[in-house]
């Protein structure tokens, strides 16, 4: 289902204006400035940011319209103030303002999220509109089996936490390892 209606997204896209770049929009949830190499920490925690934002455009000061998570991605996908926007804790994005991806799409882009919160960035917020792909809730035996009930009382039964894998169980996020891959298959 997925694979047919990313198919039909790329048939409906115009063709791209020759010589357009190439975006690439990194969103690191929660992470500031101050922690990361490329900002001058001494310790190398973000090399590959480093080389991106070495032949990139870095930006010195970048502040976020909201403290919170589903808020600030509506403002940067929408370029709104959080209060002009329906997003809210449990009420997704409405359809009132073009966003981001979809303005990218009319532009021929092929766009796509690869999306590690899925508390407050999944497809239920209305931030997937415009995006051919958008990745978020993998869908596997081993998820479904990560995040049932059974699972996590075995997993919060003390005698049997010590043998779980660690911290796995959390289905709201994916790893970066899962993220990248997500990423790299795609591209």
């Amino acid at each position: 289902h997925r694979w047919a209606r990313e198919r039909r997204a790329l048939r409906s896209l115009p063709a791209a204006r020759p010589g357009a770049p190439n975006i690439l929009l990194l969103i690191l949830d929660t992470v500031r400035a101050p922690s990361l190499s490329a900002y001058g920490y001494r310790v190398p925690t973000s090399p590959v940011i480093g080389t991106l934002a070495a032949s990139g455009v870095r930006f010195a000061r970048a502040y976020s319209a909201a403290p919170w998570t589903l808020a600030s991605h509506a403002s940067i996908m929408t370029g709104r103030w959080p209060h002009e926007l329906s997003a809210d804790w449990e009420v997704p994005l409405d359809a009132r303002d073009t966003t981001l991806a979809e303005a990218l799409a009319a532009r021929g882009y092929r766009t796509g999220a690869m999306v590690a919160n899925l508390s407050y960035t999944g497809a239920w917020t209305g931030l997937d509109r415009g995006f051919v792909r958008y990745a978020e809730h993998p869908l596997s035996l081993a998820q479904v089996l990560r995040t049932s009930a059974f699972t996590t009382k075995l997993y919060d039964s003390w005698p049997f936490a010590a043998w779980l894998p660690p911290a796995r169980l959390d289905y709201r996020r994916k790893t970066a390892a899962e993220v990248n891959g997500e990423l790299v298959a795609w591209l």
